[in-house]
This record gives structure tokens, C-alpha cells and sequence, in this order.
């Protein structure tokens, strides 16, 4: 590969300002792709959903760019972005907690907070 062009992924890859950027700018295209494939086909759910993913992925996209700036934030942004994967991973398995059949309403948060302490000293 010629060594320009790695350098160009490997900084869009790892540098938060470049990621967000380009994430940006692919997600505008992904909305202008599914808008028209809508316009030739006819309404879609699929499209619509992935209008929507592409909207929310801007959404997200332009303050994180905005934030990557910041040298602190942009070093949190540098330390996610290496573990990118990990956090994928976590918010895929918060996202089946909250999502799963058995789960009736949502999560039940009280699994993950112990209950209190019985006092013997408040009257019954």
C-alpha cells in the first residue's frame, strides 16, 4: 500500500477530530443514499431506519468533532477510540439487557443496587 495513503487511514482512524469528520461525512452521504433509493422505490422501512441511524449518527458526529478540539477531551476521544471495540461490545450487551424478551419493561436496575439494611429502629 502506498505509504501516503496508509498514513491518511491510519491518522482518519486514530486521530477523534479525522474519525468524527469522516463519520460525519459518511453518514450524510448514507442519508442522501437512502433518501434517494426511497425516491426511486417508494417508501420504505428499512430506508426509513436507515435515514434515521444516519441523522443520529450526524447528531452525534458534529459535537464530538466540535469537542475533539478540546486537548483534554481529545485525548478521552483518543483513549475510546483505541478501545472502540470494547465499548462497542459494552454498549451492544447494555442494549440486549435492555432489549431482551425476558426483561418485561426494562432493565430492573434493582438486580444491580443492593437493598438496604433493615434498622431495627424504625417502627413497623
Amino acid at each position: 500500500m502506498n505509504d501516503r495513503l496508509r498514513s491518511i487511514l491510519h491518522t482518519s482512524y486514530n486521530e477523534p477530530r479525522h474519525f468524527f469528520f469522516w463519520l460525519a461525512m459518511l453518514s450524510i452521504c448514507g442519508f442522501i443514499a437512502s433518501v434517494g433509493g426511497a425516491a426511486m422505490i417508494g417508501p420504505a422501512t428499512f430506508l426509513a431506519f436507515v435515514a434515521l441511524g444516519c441523522i443520529l449518527c450526524f447528531v452525534v458526529c458534529i459535537p464530538a468533532f466540535v469537542l475533539a478540539w478540546i486537548p483534554p477531551v481529545r485525548r478521552l476521544f483518543t483513549w475510546l477510540l483505541c478501545r472502540r471495540f470494547l465499548v462497542l461490545g459494552c454498549l451492544a450487551w447494555i442494549s440486549t439487557l435492555t432489549n431482551s424478551p425476558n426483561a418485561g419493561d426494562g432493565i430492573s436496575w434493582c438486580f444491580f443496587c443492593p437493598a438496604p439494611p433493615l434498622r431495627s429502629w424504625l417502627p413497623l
